[in-house]
């Protein structure tokens, strides 16, 4: 597939030319040390992203001292002058590849840590997540203008491109632009254009602190997405206002802390949600614009760019599952693109707790592991063609191994085949394609509806076997007259319109069921043993989940455990006694169990057997793909 010419073409911000439209915008890895100083890691993933032919690479937020500015546990620090050396090395592993590097900067405010610390904000009101607020005085202000100011001095030292100052996301000078955070009477609050003074002080200082020499880019809200906030209106002004004292480019995000689930959506929502506002800012002003919010899809980004909505457009997700992106688009093989699910797992679940981040479909990523072609080339069984079946036999051919792979049904999928089948689950669903296409260009031998008896699998022409069988929900005691379905059934099946449902299991797998059924225009009841649906869910999806379930009228029933159903469809405790109404059908999603039929045969094969995936131990997609990785790799 070829593109326009806009997607990768170049373009100019201040006295820099980019090799292409294409920004990965700063997200925190944890991957520098407790002290943030650069470690090896840090310099190998950038580098990573910027060989895939990214036109501009955004590093992570840094920190700008070592008081109050620090938001993450193992963020990035600009702090000190002896951060300059670890910065150097980032900066050259990203222009090494073309890629011109920005390091982000940036001050806490409220989201300070550790916790029990206080937390500068414009004026005490509305909510921290931890510590004391404390209301930053005039020479507080002006400590962290200077601190800005020297960090963008050492950005410069170590030969980054750019800066990019972070105004958004309710960090300190977010805060001091929202109308319903800022409530001073001094210089610095009141008016919009008073509330702007710090952010302009500040890129002013910068300025002169460098002398010119180091251009900025500003990362600003669009919107709050909060009632009482900046608003989409107001960010245009700023826009306005930053361009007029140096900035030379506009990075439009959006969102607060409270309102996170909005900025980094989940798997549920619309991608390109924040695009609008980057168009509103567009408008007003003249330096080039780069619009952010859930962007994976190269023709929606080059139909973005081609409408004149934004200049350039910036992924940090997805590119962080496959920083090659770029390098597949212009090579003109999209479809090999590894697209990032938004399930918010490995990178901003980790990312809040201090862990490195992870990828839950890029498994490599915790392993630091590369696919190395393999010593001698083996014939390699695989069973099973469910996502980690998949991936084991796609990881071995690449390593140059003969790979059958064998599927009792008639398509690969497995369990992703129901689990995508939602409206509202189209990443899983493309991951899926992906997975399919991925097999289909590699020398593997696939063989559907080929269901494998101990006598078959001891029979196989292999010196090794990956077992990939699966797993089966865990069932429930019923009567026999009583209408009682798995999830997948109940996803994949037909019920008579309106029907009531009972979904016995409120996890991630219940709740998106519950979530499916009930667009489908069914009345559904949730019960779920504990205090809250979708516990294990990343906060954002679980927030989504419980809106969509609230938005559709689902009724749950938390602190429930249900032991057995009635013939009518009646859910009952364990003393028989019922826990709600009687259903028409009841939806059983409490867990699963692996298979092990095929274990012994396998073991007494005489032949290596490698277990990944359900049939190992039951888990999410992250846990299928890390093991299946794994036994690729060893075999």
């Amino acid at each position: 597939m070829n593109y326009p010419d806009v997607l990768l073409s170049p373009i100019p911000i201040g006295p820099h030319v980019l090799r292409n439209r294409v920004v990965r915008a700063a997200m925190a890895t944890n991957y520098a040390t407790s002290a943030g100083r650069v470690t090896d890691r840090l310099v190998e993933y950038y580098g990573s992203i910027a060989a895939g032919g990214t036109g501009l690479v955004i590093v992570e937020f840094a920190f700008i001292d070592r008081m109050v500015s620090r938001s993450w546990p193992r963020q990035l620090s600009a702090s000190e002058d002896s951060d300059v050396t670890g910065l150097s090395r980032i900066a050259a592993a990203i222009q090494k590849s073309g890629a011109r590097a920005a390091l982000q900067l940036c001050h806490a405010g409220p989201q300070r840590i550790p916790a029990g610390q206080r937390q500068w904000v414009p004026s005490v009101s509305g909510q921290a997540r931890t510590g004391t607020l404390h209301a930053i005085d005039s020479d507080e202000i002006a400590g962290v203008k200077a601190s800005f100011t020297r960090a963008a001095q050492r950005a410069r030292s170590a030969g980054f491109d750019f800066a990019e100052l972070h105004l958004a996301h309710g960090y300190l000078l977010s805060e001091f632009l929202a109308p319903d955070r800022n409530q001073r009477s001094d210089e610095y609050g009141g008016s919009f254009a008073a509330r702007m003074r710090f952010s302009l002080e500040v890129v002013a200082s910068v300025r002169a602190g460098t002398e010119d020499g180091l251009p900025l880019i500003a990362r600003i809200n669009g919107s709050d997405l909060r009632e009482g906030g900046l608003g989409p209106e107001d960010a245009a002004s700023l826009a306005v206002a930053l361009t007029s004292v140096g900035v030379q480019a506009i990075h439009v995000s959006a969102g607060t802390y409270e309102s996170r689930h909005l900025r980094s959506t989940p798997t549920y929502g619309e991608r390109g949600n924040l695009v609008e506002l980057a168009a509103r800012v567009k408008r007003d002003v003249r330096v080039p614009v780069i619009a952010s919010g859930g962007l994976s899809d190269p023709e929606h980004l080059d139909a973005i760019l081609s409408s004149g909505a934004a200049d350039l457009v910036s992924m940090a997700r997805q590119l962080h599952a496959d920083p090659q992106w770029v390098a597949k688009v212009a090579s003109g093989h999209p479809q090999s693109i590894r697209p990032c699910i938004r399930c918010n797992n490995g990178c901003l679940r980790r990312g809040i707790d201090g862990e490195p981040v992870t990828c839950d479909v890029r498994p490599e990523i915790a392993t630091r592991s590369t696919a190395k072609p393999a010593a001698r080339k083996k014939s390699v069984a695989v069973v099973g063609g469910g996502p980690a079946g998949m991936e084991a036999a796609r990881l071995l051919a690449v390593r140059g191994h003969h790979v059958t792979l064998f599927e009792a049904r008639h398509e690969l999928g497995g369990g992703l085949v129901a689990a995508a089948r939602p409206s509202f689950k189209h990443d899983l669903a493309r991951f899926l394609e992906y997975q399919k296409g991925a097999l289909e260009s590699l020398p593997v031998v696939i063989k559907l509806g080929t269901r494998l008896s101990s006598k078959d699998l001891l029979a196989l022409d292999a010196e090794e076997i990956v077992l990939a069988a699966g797993s089966h929900p865990r069932r429930l005691p019923a009567d026999d007259d009583a209408v009682v379905m798995t999830a997948e059934e109940a996803v994949t099946g037909t019920l008579d319109s309106g029907a009531r449902v009972a979904v016995i299991g409120g996890g991630v797998t219940g709740s998106e069921t519950a979530w499916h059924l009930a667009q489908l225009g069914h009345a559904v009841t949730v019960y779920e043993r504990e205090s809250q649906l979708a516990r294990s869910a990343e906060s954002n999806h679980r927030q989504w989940l419980t809106d969509a379930l609230t938005r559709l009228g689902v009724h749950t029933v938390l602190n429930t455990e249900i032991h057995t159903v009635a013939a009518d469809g009646t859910p009952r405790f364990a003393d028989g006694n019922p826990a709600g109404p009687a259903a028409n059908a009841v939806v059983v999603a409490v867990g699963a169990e692996k298979n092990e039929w095929f274990t012994r045969p396998a073991r007494t094969s005489g032949k290596p057997v490698h277990r990944v995936g359900d049939c190992a131990s039951p888990g999410d997609l992250a846990a299928a793909l890390a093991s299946a990785w794994e036994a690729g790799c060893r075999i």
